[in-house]
């Protein structure tokens, strides 16, 4: 008995033909359906990159603003001390006030980086800036650049929203990347 192929038989038709038209036809479409897989995957990671990129920017940036809140003698401090006679008495500086308030409306709103900041810390920025306006705005009739703050309980609790701050800027950058 002779086994007959393909070509010799009377079927006519070619196996191995249709094979290798088809063979690059199929590992192109898996070639394709591959590199759009990584192209989208890219796309994902290079967008969570820059997220991450702009957070990490508009925690700077409102690291910065630290410095106006703290009760740490510094040029930019809105609140400073005097002692006199045994009494210390607090002052709001009513040039960085105004300074403070400039820095937050860029870091907010005109860098566009409050879009990444978090809701606690856009509250406790925003609660700190509200405790100093309504300060400024009792006294706008005050022509010097300091305004004694007589009320220990809104300087307790100024300083407190800077503590919530610093806490929070560090919770989230350890959130983004723990070793920060």
């Amino acid at each position: 008995m002779v086994l007959l192929s393909c070509e010799e038989s009377s079927c006519g038709f070619d196996w191995f033909k249709l094979i290798s038209l088809c063979l690059p036809l199929v590992l192109a479409m898996i070639g394709f359906l591959l590199y759009s897989r990584q192209l989208r995957l890219s796309t994902k990671e290079n967008l969570l990159k820059s997220k991450y990129e702009k957070t990490i920017m508009a925690l700077e940036s409102c690291w910065k603003l630290l410095s106006y809140t703290t009760q740490t003698e510094n040029p930019c401090s809105i609140i400073f001390f005097e002692k006199t006679d045994g009494l210390i008495l607090y002052y709001l500086h009513v040039e960085n006030a105004k300074k403070f308030f400039a820095e937050l409306n860029e870091v907010n709103y005109r860098s566009g980086l409050g879009l990444f900041l978090s809701s606690e810390i856009k509250e406790l920025l925003f609660e700190y800036r509200s405790i100093v306006y309504g300060v400024l705005l009792r006294e706008r009739n005050n022509k010097e650049n300091k305004i004694v703050i007589q009320n220990e309980e809104m300087r307790s609790k100024l300083l407190t929203l800077h503590n919530q701050l610093l806490s929070q800027i560090k919770l989230e950058l350890d959130g983004i990347h723990p070793n920060l």
